[in-house]
């Protein structure tokens, strides 16, 4: 079916279209109400007021209403279903705003209601944006809202530009600046009526207040102060608004300074215009690669940043040239901290609210509507009245000018830069919280890898008496080093089916000596080996020994092994050597025992030979990796050795990431360009065994290796796309699954490489869930 052009402008998918056109819709006149207030307000107050007097008090009023509003939207939230919530907030905002428009007719005190009308700026603004994006998060899952929350803004984004633009033109039609008010009374009573026709519509049970008790929760201010990550972020906005609010206040000073009363309006809704095409732009063209390119931590810090520079600029320009209306240089002091308003807003309303939501990913689906209006409600609401009572503590001391207010703004975006950069730690723990939480949501558990050592030390420490025995005797195949480990600690085993085993294995081994201290269990293990253990603590010349070594009875080569690992020396490590190469399997087996506990190094390339062995394999890697460092060169030798089979290849690389080490490190970076990719997956099976973290010029050749994989799967997807599903095909389409399926394994491995091998299997975990909200933490 074709597409839309709506559905494609937007990346819309299907059933998302009638709720973004009313969004869109309903943030046009979300854009336009804020718009026309905003001029017809801050005109007013700065036409009736005293700037540098009444500016301060009037920010800290607003914040005051702004926190009242906000606490009493907060705490209705979970007692009245949210489309009553939304409904009665919106028609309080309409019925204020009536009142300023048609007060005058009741008060003849015009600079009473130019005052309040100011002071409604901020509860008007912070309420309005909580019931939009409050009814936008509860219509999409957090992988939606990701995708969309640029889109549906365009609406607003559209609408100021479209208002601030026609405010000059249209001024001169109307009776005064007092009409902008009911521009404003139209199109947030026109917002209200288009909320209410998207929550019938759109929101139905998902928005009735069972559902919402049952989803959503609120945070306890004791919970709110005991979350680390949530006061970061609290006192990130907090300095972030406190550093708006006194360029604000130094950028409207220096307004009312610079243009007469009549130009006033003019002069501040085409600033606000060029603010929002200067939005438009960045959100454009550089919200997407910061973000992408350069991550979170530095999306956050570009604007403190930026404002340093043109705060420092004015500062220096109105020391040296002069900062009041008198100086004839005063009109680049005014640049520069119009510059400074142009780019904290335009920054403000497209990065750093983009990096803001991103950042409020890592909450939980049922917390984060209540932090939302925690945050961007109340304490946004706070800081205003922190900022507003700084200015005006600073406005008291006399010989404090509009200067020393410029010159205090410099260490509050110092704060704000340094709380940026902490938070992004703070961020990064939260997610991977968040991530671990909701993969134990998941129905069904996800596959994990397992290496053969922990399945098989899971199976020993399991309580089922066949598994526990099943598991040893697979482990004394495949880990035979440590299997002897098990025993010893499994003869402690109270199951006697289990500890009569263990004992049996202990005496079989000769490892008794490392039993516990237990009386009874020594004296166990010496009855079950009765005299043939005295055969081992024989002192025997070399030539007796050689002569056992050479009996025709398996039992006395067997001997003649066992009684190595105490005799070994340069005289008789041949004797060894020899029965390496014994013809009988249990003589061969204990010849490896030895050779495993005696390390000599001559037996390394007996040893390296046996690794292609089905037999003797596992064996004899377990000695080599026993071995050590010590056994590294003749693992590198044997492996470039000429006409070497790819099983003992595949080996030695597994034994040397086993052995680990800066040594075997290197020697397996050195493997890993080579032809065969076999070989090349054991390398990185064998890294990510040891944890280890590539870096340098490692880390740009798992890179190369992360993007030919990366390839290789999208090919596979394509191909599996378009392969048709009809029964002749499913043979091919199987194997394209699980072809794909080892592609991912690979992928994981070779991002477990470069970082963090947990988050790495939680990404995956929470992306092969299924769930919408774990793929987008992921």
């Amino acid at each position: 079916m074709k597409k839309s052009l709506l559905t494609r402008l937007f990346d819309l998918e299907e059933g998302e279209e009638g709720r973004v056109v009313l969004l869109l819709i309903m943030g046009f006149f979300m854009g336009a109400f804020l718009a026309t207030f905003s001029v017809a307000a801050q005109t007013l107050f700065l036409n009736n007021h005293s700037a540098k007097n009444d500016l301060p008090g009037a920010f800290a009023v607003a914040g005051l209403f702004g926190m009242a509003a906000t606490i009493t939207y907060n705490f209705l939230q979970r007692r009245i279903p949210f489309q009553l919530l939304g409904m009665l907030s919106l028609i309080t905002v309409t019925i204020i705003t009536a009142a300023i428009e048609f007060a005058d007719l009741f008060i003849d005190d015009k600079e009473r209601i130019y005052y309040f009308g100011f002071t409604q700026l901020a509860p008007f603004t912070l309420i309005v944006l909580l019931v939009f994006w409050g009814g936008f998060n509860r219509m999409f899952n957090v992988r939606q809202t990701k995708r969309l929350f640029g889109s549906v803004d365009q609406g607003a984004l559209i609408a100021s530009l479209i208002s601030f633009f026609a405010i000059p033109v249209i001024l001169p039609l109307l009776p005064d600046v007092d009409a902008l008010y009911t521009i404003s009374l139209v199109s947030i009573a026109i917002f209200t009526i288009l909320f209410i026709v998207l929550s019938s519509k759109y929101g139905g049970a998902n928005w009735a207040l069972k559902k919402e008790k049952e989803t959503y929760q609120k945070v306890s201010i004791v919970s709110f102060f005991k979350n680390k990550y949530l006061i970061f972020l609290s006192v990130f906005i907090i300095v972030g608004m406190v550093a708006f609010q006194f360029i604000d206040y130094l950028f409207l000073n220096v307004s009312t300074q610079q243009f007469k009363p009549n130009e006033l309006a003019n002069f501040l809704s085409l600033f606000e215009a060029t603010v929002v095409i200067f939005s438009f732009l960045v959100q454009a063209f550089v919200v997407d690669r910061v973000i992408s390119d350069y991550g979170l931590r530095v999306a956050i810090l570009v604007n403190p940043v930026l404002i340093a520079i043109f705060i420092g600029a004015a500062l220096v320009i109105g020391s040296l040239f002069g900062h009041t209306a008198e100086s004839a240089t005063f009109i680049f002091f005014f640049i520069m901290i119009a510059m400074s308003q142009l780019f904290v807003n335009a920054i403000k309303e497209s990065l750093d609210e983009d990096a803001i939501k991103l950042y409020q990913l890592p909450f939980e689906t049922n917390i984060k509507i209540d932090i939302q209006t925690k945050l961007e409600g109340t304490i946004t609401a706070l800081a205003m009245v922190i900022a507003g009572g700084l200015i005006h503590l600073i406005n008291k001391v006399e010989i404090f000018d509009i200067l020393y207010i410029t010159l205090f703004t410099i260490p509050i975006i110092g704060i704000w830069y340094f709380v940026g950069s902490r938070m992004y730690n703070s961020y990064r723990q939260t997610l991977q919280t968040t991530l671990v939480k909701n993969k134990t949501k998941v129905v069904g558990n996800v596959e994990r890898e397992y290496t053969v050592d922990k399945v098989l030390e899971k199976e020993i420490n399991g309580t089922v008496e066949d598994k526990v025995i099943y598991g040893l005797k697979l482990m004394e195949k495949l880990e035979p080093a440590l299997f002897e480990n098990a025993v010893i600690r499994m003869a402690n085993s109270a199951n006697p089916a289990i500890k009569s085993f263990a004992v049996e294995r202990v005496r079989a081994l000769g490892i008794e000596k490392d039993l516990d201290k237990n009386p009874e269990l020594r004296e166990l293990a010496q009855t079950a080996q009765g005299s043939a253990e005295d055969s081992d603590v024989l002192s025997i010349a070399p030539d007796r020994l050689m002569k056992l070594s050479k009996s025709v009875k398996p039992a006395d080569r067997v001997l003649a092994a066992k009684l190595l690992r105490k005799l070994i020396s340069q005289r008789t490590i041949f004797i060894l050597l020899e029965l390496l190469r014994d013809v009988d399997y249990n003589v061969r087996s204990e010849a490896i025992v030895t050779a495993r506990k005696v390390k000599r190094p001559e037996t390394f390339p007996v040893l390296i030979d046996l690794l292609s062995s089905p037999s003797y394999g596992h064996q004899a890697a377990a000695a080599l990796i026993e071995a050590g460092e010590a056994a590294l060169d003749s693992l590198e030798t044997a492996f470039h050795k000429s006409g070497q089979t790819d099983l003992v290849m595949l080996r030695i690389v597994q034994i040397m990431g086993r052995i680990g080490g800066d040594k075997a490190l290197q020697l397996l970076w050195k493997k890993a360009d080579y032809p065969d990719k076999r070989i090349v997956k054991q390398i990185l099976y064998s890294l990510r065994y040891i944890n280890y973290r590539a870096a340098g010029r490692q880390a740009r050749e798992v890179m190369d290796l992360l993007e030919t994989e990366i390839g290789k799967t999208l090919w596979n997807l394509a191909a599996l796309s378009e392969l048709p599903e009809q029964d002749e095909f499913l043979l091919l389409r199987e194997a394209l699954r699980e072809e794909i399926r080892l592609n991912y394994d690979q992928i994981t491995i070779l991002l477990s490489i470069l970082y963090d091998p947990e988050a790495v299997q939680l990404v995956r975990e929470n992306i092969q869930s299924g769930d919408p909200n774990g793929i987008a933490y992921a």
